[in-house]
């Protein structure tokens, strides 16, 4: 629909959505665009929010693991 459309593009030479923006970084528009990742080398936006917050959840888990093992570790060996 027309209505849906909120502006336009210069470099796509599309139309765009709200809160759609153009990424340099992969050359493209992506809607409801939040950042460009550089570690997953891609755009976080609608299609895949959810996804980039389950890493961020599993690397963050996993980081606590490790630590705590090692503090676990390293007080092991000098009681």
């Amino acid at each position: 629909h027309e209505e849906d459309f909120e502006g336009f593009c210069l470099d796509c030479q599309v139309p765009i959505a709200p809160r759609s923006k153009h990424c340099h970084a992969c050359n493209k528009c992506v809607s409801v665009f939040d950042h460009h990742c550089m570690w997953l080398n891609t755009c976080i936006g609608e299609r895949n929010y959810k996804a980039f917050l389950a890493t961020i959840v599993s690397v963050s888990t996993m980081t606590g693991i490790l630590l705590g093992a090692s503090i676990y570790v390293l007080i092991g060996c000098f009681t």
